[in-house]
């Protein structure tokens, strides 16, 4: 009987992670900033195809954060974004929020260091956000930086 019990939770763990593992994207209204990542990544030299990832509102943390990449075992990566700092953003700089979200949620990108004083973030995974207007001037470099790893 015991054999049986130990068979049972086995398979039963094996088929729940099997389960978990497979292909989960939840992607809402945000499906064209996963595609424009895509082909970011096809004009840098880099295949890739998203499939794991989920993104909707929530509660970031910290609360003063526009998105935040959550990874949770046994689910896909999750960006979860403020609703309402995200409806005050301009719609040309949302993409810089979910592309530095997806270098940690697709791309398993880290923050890399923080600039010096005064100068600009040579990544857009900089711990610093970038300002706007200077990820929109130098947008060829940044995602030559992220897809180019």
């Amino acid at each position: 009987m015991m054999v049986w019990c130990r068979f049972f939770v086995l398979f039963f763990l094996a088929g729940s992670m099997v389960a978990c593992v497979g292909p989960s994207l939840k992607i809402n209204e945000f499906g064209h900033f996963v595609k424009d990542f895509e082909q970011a990544a096809k004009e840098h030299g880099r295949d890739l195809r998203v499939r794991h990832l989920e993104i909707g509102y929530g509660l970031t943390i910290p609360e003063t954060a526009v998105a935040s990449c959550y990874f949770l075992p046994f689910v896909a990566p999750h960006i979860t974004i403020n609703r309402d700092l995200w409806q005050q953003i301009e719609p040309a700089c949302k993409e810089m929020y979910l592309f530095h979200e997806m270098g940690h949620c697709v791309l398993h990108r880290r923050h890399s260091k923080k600039p010096k004083s005064g100068e600009l973030p040579d990544s857009l995974m900089s711990w610093n956000t970038l300002p706007c207007d200077a990820y929109l001037k130098n947008r060829s470099a940044y995602m030559q930086e992220l897809f180019g790893q």
